[in-house]
């Protein structure tokens, strides 16, 4: 309350888990999980963000950034993020994730600097584990589902696009907007409906988003729709679900649009 009433309106939490973890997965006391609930929910209950982390883990027994121990690393990270995730499902975009603070070398001479223009053999590996790690935090992370909880962040920003915009005369378009192939074709059909008539009722133009990359192994990043090749399309029940539902979006009559228009990105 007090660091509230002080004007901050950020918390960050971090967490230590490996030292309330039990057995080979990794499984989180309950009390630990309910603990770390209340103060996060200290900081929601104020209206305030919350960033939650993965901290002072860097060990042998838990994750450590190098080849030697990646595949208990990856296990850990994935483990600890996969049971927060579910835990803390229903909070909105008022709860952040941090994957990873401070990953290191511990315990050696690389362990809190090295030459950046000319890092040696085990800080490149090093590098390469933490990349691994940071996308296994956020794989876990994702959702194949379009739940309520994402139509309420639809919701959001068309709102909020309404109110800073839109009620002022301004015209806005979304620029890059599209849903992930996850291998989840009948969510993404959903997701069409709803994101696509928000756009339509309130009338802000969305661009769909298009990277050519269909079923890549990154499931955050598959926005091909368009096949280049046979010009034929990837997802072509997903493409007419946004032109059926969004067919009726337009900069409304009443605004002049200016020389510039305000330009919004959100993907999903």
């Amino acid at each position: 309350d007090a660091v509230k009433a002080q004007g901050f309106n950020t918390v960050r939490v971090p967490v230590s888990w490996g030292n309330h973890t039990t057995g080979d997965n990794f499984t989180i006391d309950s009390k630990w999980l309910a603990r770390v609930k209340e103060v996060v929910d200290y900081c929601i209950d104020n209206d305030m963000y919350v960033i939650l982390n993965i901290h002072h883990d860097t060990s042998t027994q838990y994750y450590y950034p190098s080849s030697t121990y990646k595949t208990q690393s990856v296990k850990f990270v994935k483990s600890i993020w996969t049971q927060v995730a579910k835990y803390f499902k229903d909070y909105d975009q008022h709860l952040v994730f941090e994957t990873l603070n401070e990953p290191r070398l511990v315990g050696t001479g690389d362990e809190w600097w090295f030459p950046v223009n000319n890092p040696n053999s085990a800080v490149l590996d090093s590098i390469s584990v933490i990349n691994t790690l940071n996308q296994t935090a956020v794989d876990v992370n994702g959702t194949a589902e379009f739940t309520n909880n994402l139509k309420n962040e639809v919701d959001y920003l068309y709102s909020t696009i309404k109110s800073h915009f839109i009620d002022k005369g301004i015209p806005a378009i979304i620029g890059e907007t599209s849903a992930s192939n996850k291998n989840n074709a009948a969510e993404r059909v959903k997701w069409a409906q709803y994101y696509m008539g928000k756009s339509a009722e309130y009338g802000v133009p969305c661009m769909l988003w298009d990277n050519n990359v269909f079923n890549g192994s990154d499931k955050g990043e598959c926005h091909g729709h368009l096949n280049r090749s046979t010009l034929g399309w990837y997802d072509k029940t997903f493409v007419d679900a946004v032109i059926k539902y969004g067919k009726k979006e337009q900069i409304p009559e009443k605004l002049t649009p200016p020389a510039s228009v305000t330009n919004c990105t959100a993907r999903h």
